[in-house]
């Protein structure tokens, strides 16, 4: 009996399309016969050698393949120059401006009080150690902010930390990984922030569990030290055949960099060794890899048919053989080697952009015998030949563009594709990659930086926002704002400050008591309010249970009601005035005549 073939399974014809998907890829990148995928192999060796696990797509090739791209390069340059191109600014931890502030520190003292676990119930802070936090923390947003000025107008050297943060996202997009490279001073502080080309960077396994202190976060103003166990990574980088290795941001074990062995104290290094450096790694999550996979991969083949298309196009200018015309010569016969001669014309005169209107002529001479009427003469027609139009696959290259863009879910516009928009459509599509793509990529970024970078520096009264583009439309933003403040919902001080976080422009605080409260209220007359009356005050307990906006709406309504009973008042006055002033006049009815008035007739 003979045995059947077995099906394929799911898992083999994924693997079949794996495969073929990378002999894709591969003649994809070759060209010209070079040997790209043997080097490519080469170079994994090395990093196998090095302790490094290979990533689950060629980085190099992606990289590759991204330079390349038609559709693939608008959708990386939007996402890097929406996400990382209107620089950054610095946003305070804790407005000491805010009414709330003094509670707020209370509470973080609290909260510093509770995280040392001396007391079960600690006591509230007092006012006078509120006072002396307030006045600590006042001077310390001062230096923090002289020495973050100072950290981003040189960390990144020449290139500046807007261009840097682009370039790393370039590769965070391309290939789905980007790195920087954090170097520190003597003492520990960083000094310097580069860029870590991703093609040339592997992976190394997590090390062993390591008994680390780490510094966290335990109120927006405070921070706390905690011991434990943690685990690094270690990564390697090959430029032509060396090697240098790095390890984890945050890890404070010594490492040789030319070995990649650590060390419990630099003065236990060898002769000659340089000291590693750190490496803060951005990727685009995968659940089956700790590399990055860029998020396009999923569009693989639409990004290499669009560029085969292409190339399509481009070759049929020189490689086109298809004559526009022929010459048909009937009643005769092709002569000796006319054959031959067809194929050279083709070939030689036909062929390409300078021969694209040649004719071709086919030459026939009459049969022998034939008896020369004019039947068996040889006749000639001209014979038009389809051409293909101006190009080809152009429906297929445009449906793959959208499949693309599906991948980062931007619009058309935001790429550079403005046909069939207006300014709604375009302003609907816009707001739409910005909510949804572009500021949750920032806020990512932002939060990844302040948990390693600003954390090691100690910075506890700033936080790095990115910028976001400013508003398309100041005629809307500015009747919104104005609009906002007249009802009452935006006091004149909190306008400027949203105006400044939408402009992106820093707008000096307002000092005046008018700003504090709302625009209508001081239009009406009303006095600016003071501070809220502390217990025991000679105010009545139901007014000084009210916030401050309440309080002043119930004068206001007083007010209004006790000038309204004045002129009701005025208005009596008046009108008692004028009936007295009026001469009276008597008119005599007879008597028969008032009672038909009083009770008329029934007849009547």
């Amino acid at each position: 009996m003979t045995e059947q073939p077995q099906q394929p399974t799911a898992l083999d014809k994924e693997d079949q399309r794996n495969a073929m998907l990378d002999r894709i890829m591969k003649a994809s990148a070759a060209e010209g016969g070079d040997q790209i995928s043997n080097l490519r192999s080469r170079e994994e060796e090395v990093f196998s050698d090095a302790g490094a696990f290979p990533p689950p797509w060629p980085i190099e090739l992606l990289a590759r393949i991204a330079e390349r791209s038609s559709a693939l390069r608008p959708c990386i340059d939007a996402m890097v120059v929406n996400v990382h191109g209107y620089d950054h600014r610095l946003v305070p931890t804790l407005d000491l401006s805010d009414k709330q502030a003094d509670r707020l520190i209370a509470e973080s003292i609290l909260s510093e009080r509770i995280f040392t676990g001396e007391e079960d119930e600690p006591e509230y802070p007092t006012p006078q150690e509120v006072a002396t936090r307030k006045a600590e923390i006042e001077r310390g947003m001062v230096l923090e902010r002289l020495r973050l000025e100072t950290f981003f107008a040189n960390v990144a050297g020449r290139i500046g930390w807007m261009q840097l943060k682009q370039q790393v996202w370039n590769d965070y997009e391309a290939t789905g990984n980007g790195y920087m490279e954090v170097v520190r001073d003597r003492v520990g502080r960083i000094k310097r922030i580069n860029y870590a080309p991703s093609t040339h960077i592997r992976l190394r396994k997590l090390s062993e569990p390591v008994w680390v202190s780490q510094r966290n976060r335990i109120s927006s103003i405070a921070f706390a030290d905690e011991e434990g166990f943690d685990r690094f990574r270690s990564y390697v980088q090959s430029v032509s055949g060396m090697k240098t290795f790095f390890k984890e941001f945050g890890d404070p074990r010594p490492m040789d960099s030319r070995t990649g062995r650590y060390y419990n104290s630099v003065e236990e290094m060898p002769v000659g060794a340089i000291p590693a450096t750190e490496l803060l790694h951005f990727w685009v999550f995968s659940s089956r890899s700790s590399y990055g996979v860029p998020r396009w991969v999923g569009a693989t083949f639409e990004v290499l048919g669009i560029k085969a298309a292409a190339e399509m196009n481009y070759t049929h200018w020189d490689n086109k053989a298809i004559p526009p015309l022929a010459i048909l010569v009937s009643g005769g016969k092709l002569t000796a080697g006319a054959a031959q001669q067809i194929a050279t014309h083709v070939e030689s005169r036909i062929k390409g952009r300078n021969n694209y209107h040649a004719a071709l002529v086919i030459e026939a001479e009459p049969f022998a015998g034939s008896s020369g009427n004019a039947d068996a003469r040889a006749r000639i027609a001209l014979q038009p030949i389809a051409q293909p139009q101006d190009g080809i696959f152009l429906q297929y290259s445009d449906q793959s563009e959208d499949v693309i863009a599906r991948q980062f879910r931007i619009s058309p516009i935001t790429r550079g594709k403005t046909k069939d928009f207006n300014r709604a459509t375009a302003e609907s599509a816009s707001r739409k990659d910005e909510t949804q793509v572009f500021q949750p990529e920032r806020q990512k970024f932002d939060q990844r930086f302040e948990r390693t970078i600003l954390t090691d520096m100690g910075i506890r009264y700033w936080r790095v926002v990115s910028n976001s583009p400013t508003a398309s439309d100041p005629e809307t933003l500015s009747k919104i704002v104005s609009q906002a403040t007249k009802d009452g919902n935006l006091v004149p001080d909190e306008a400027r400050r949203f105006l400044s976080d939408v402009l992106n422009v820093p707008l000096a605080q307002l000092e005046a008591k008018w700003s504090k409260q709302p625009l209508a209220l001081t239009l009406a007359g009303i006095p600016v309010e003071e501070d809220d009356p502390r217990a025991g005050s000679s105010a009545s307990m139901d007014m000084a249970a009210m916030p401050g906006i309440f309080r002043q709406v119930v004068a206001l309504r007083d007010l209004l009601a006790s000038r309204a009973r004045e002129d009701n008042a005025m208005a009596d006055d008046d009108a008692r005035r004028e009936d007295a002033s009026m001469p009276v006049e008597t008119i005599r009815v007879p008597a028969e005549l008032m009672q038909k008035w009083i009770m008329p007739d029934e007849a009547a």
